[in-house]
């Protein structure tokens, strides 16, 4: 069963409240997730964000800058 954008948004939420408090474990729809440190926890909130930016046709990185490639036609 796919997981839906506001599902994703809400798990990130609720990542990113418990990260502030300083918590390394989560309870989310009754299982216990326990994160071995703060870096593994950045990690699952950041991948969370590609995932919704994923769903909302956004690329990873918003303020890439893309250079065109010319040529003159020969």
């Amino acid at each position: 069963m796919a997981i839906d954008q506001a599902e994703l948004i809400q798990l990130r939420d609720e990542l990113v409240r418990n990260r502030a408090k300083g918590l390394r474990s989560v309870q989310i729809n009754g299982e216990r997730v326990e994160f071995v440190d703060d870096a593994a926890f950045a990690r699952r909130i950041t991948d969370l964000n590609a995932q919704i930016a994923a769903l909302q046709g956004q690329r990873d990185d918003p303020f890439a800058t893309v250079y065109p490639v010319l040529g003159r036609g020969l």
